[in-house]
C-alpha cells in the first residue's frame, strides 16, 4: 500500500472509503513518531495524500488524520 511506503508512517490504523457519485473518497488514520513536530506530521500527511491521489486514479479525495504512535487506533 502507498501509505506504508511513505517515510515516517509507522502504521495505518484505520481506512474508510466511500463512494460519492462515481468517485471514491477516503479517510485514513496513520501513526507517526510522537517526537515529530506538528509540521513534520503535516508534511507526512501531505505526502500520503499526494501518493494516494497520484496512484489511485479513481480516488478523488483523501483526508489523512495523524496520530502519535502511542495513541493510534481506536
Amino acid at each position: 500500500m502507498v501509505t506504508d511506503q511513505t517515510e515516517g508512517v509507522l502504521e495505518v490504523t484505520q481506512i474508510w472509503i466511500r463512494w460519492l457519485g462515481h468517485r471514491l473518497h477516503a479517510e485514513i488514520n496513520i501513526s507517526v513518531d510522537s517526537n515529530l513536530t506538528v509540521k513534520d506530521g503535516h508534511d507526512i500527511a501531505n505526502e500520503v495524500q499526494h501518493r494516494l491521489l497520484h496512484n489511485l486514479s479513481y480516488l478523488s479525495n483523501a483526508a489523512i488524520h495523524v496520530d502519535p504512535q502511542e495513541a493510534s487506533g481506536e
